[in-house]
């Protein structure tokens, strides 16, 4: 990788313990938490180590690496200790709290971070503490295209669905669509759908809950016919069955030709995407558009009677 190669020039160019090293060794022992790459906890060890040396203590550079070794330490489940991390983001933040000024990006990752962190541990008023902090810090800066803000209120939104306050998690799942622009990132967008769709049926907004559900399922149609022209040529077809609109639209497709298209050109996500029809079919029976539910279980129950029949 290019981190890769850039830290073994550093080692060559740099002196051993000097600010440029640490930085490369940060970022690169970012990169490989990212990856599950259990050298991560090492080379954020190295980076702190340095770091300790060239700055006080209460240096903000020693929280960024304290952060991010806190990261690594739990984030890679062949290096996890709960325990030690939780001791490197205590410290991170304390650091943090203490620096005059505005309060930092760095300060407002380290507390999501660890926000995080706790939820995962189910200390769910710490952790709601961490996120709001790390959001009042996000919002003072008014940088909205934060990537890691947009992270932190997609995380809360979840965090908060988990705990079975769906009403605030549904505003902040909100805010996370608004947040990414359209077209950026198809998968995650359908991912945030699939939520708010959930989220949405909890308050029984049922109409919500579809029209969320069925914008859900064309993207992952969508993603799926990326690589197979037939599919890319079912689209405009499916679009018009998934949304529920006239069957004319269609244009002699059939729920049937959808389903079967990813069946036959993705059979590893052929399970998985029955699986989301299905739903769609059980929220529509639920909404009372028995028609449309019957129509989807039809197709299918076609589909499994063709695959289980070319099976023997």
């Amino acid at each position: 990788s290019a981190l890769r190669t850039s830290l073994a020039l550093h080692r060559v160019q740099y002196p051993s313990e000097c600010e440029e090293l640490a930085d490369c060794l940060s970022w690169y022992g970012r990169a490989l938490t990212f990856m599950g790459d259990g050298t991560a906890v090492e080379i954020q060890r190295e980076a702190l180590a340095i770091r300790e040396k060239l700055f006080p203590p209460d240096h903000p550079q020693i929280a960024e690496s304290e952060g991010c070794l806190g990261y690594a330490l739990w984030n890679i489940p062949s290096r996890c200790d709960f325990a030690e991390a939780e001791r490197r983001y205590q410290r991170a933040l304390e650091i943090h709290r203490g620096c005059s000024g505005p309060p930092s990006a760095d300060h407002a990752r380290m507390a999501f971070s660890f926000g995080v962190l706790l939820a995962r541990l189910d200390r769910r008023g710490e952790s709601e503490r961490h996120f709001r902090e790390a959001l009042t810090i996000y919002r003072s800066r008014q940088q909205p295209d934060d990537r890691y803000m947009l992270a932190c209120v997609e995380m809360f939104a979840k965090a908060l669905e988990g705990w079975g306050r769906p009403a605030e998690a549904l505003k902040y799942a909100d805010e996370a669509i608004q947040m990414m622009p359209v077209g950026l990132d198809p998968c995650w967008r359908g991912d945030m759908l699939r939520l708010r769709s959930q989220l949405n049926r909890q308050l029984g907004n049922t109409p919500d809950a579809l029209r969320d559900l069925r914008g859900s399922l064309l993207i992952a149609y969508e993603e799926l016919a990326k690589d197979s022209a037939e599919m890319r040529g079912l689209v405009p077809a499916a679009a018009a069955l998934i949304g529920g609109e006239p069957e004319g639209r269609a244009i002699g497709v059939t729920r049937y030709d959808v389903i079967e298209s990813v069946r036959r050109h993705h059979p590893e996500g052929f399970e998985p995407y029955l699986a989301r029809v299905k739903g769609l079919a059980n929220l529509l029976d639920s909404a009372g558009q028995d028609a449309e539910s019957a129509a989807w279980n039809s197709a299918m129950q076609a589909i499994r009677a063709r695959a289980d029949s070319g099976a023997k």
